[in-house]
């Protein structure tokens, strides 16, 4: 039983990544200017929201990278699951299922960096960025960070090292 207890916190630190990213790519504070914010999805002036209309082509760019990074990290967290529930019932490992883990949380994490980068590289002044944006960076490290963990865990257990 206690192998799977450092399975389970790489689990949950792709899980507290994916949900930290994905709260920060719907919230609309990438960019706050006084009373005026902006995300990648919408705009707030005061307290009215709206879609953003008119996209230029970096910004959807960051959507469908931010997309991409949600939905590997999701895989991700499947393919977890899966060789938690391998361990959990005393099943041989796939060692398939522990590369499709490294590779989607790598994927996720990286296409949530570049997103980022690109983002920051299209405001002038970073100091205007605003929390949806650092919990983006966030998300997307520790998604890397508990694949890597995730994947080193699980193969140990398919060697029987643990």
């Amino acid at each position: 039983m206690t192998q799977i207890v450092p399975l389970a916190a790489a689990a949950g630190i792709i899980g507290l990544g994916a949900l930290l990213h994905l709260v920060g790519m719907a919230t609309p504070h990438w960019v706050d200017v006084g009373l005026a914010s902006s995300g990648l999805w919408s705009a707030c002036a005061m307290d009215n929201c709206g879609a953003l209309v008119d996209k230029q082509g970096w910004l959807i760019g960051c959507e469908v990278l931010s997309v991409i990074g949600v939905s590997s990290s999701a895989a991700a967290l499947m393919f977890i699951a899966i060789i938690f529930f391998n361990e959990f019932k005393g099943r041989s490992q796939n060692s398939k299922f522990s590369i499709f883990l490294l590779a989607d949380s790598l994927m996720a994490g990286t296409c949530i960096i570049i997103c980022i980068a690109v983002y920051a590289s299209k405001v002038h002044d970073t100091s205007l960025l605003g929390y949806s944006f650092y919990l983006a960076i966030v998300g997307g490290v520790l998604i890397k960070i508990g694949g890597i963990i995730g994947f080193i865990i699980s193969r140990r257990l398919s060697y029987g090292a643990m």
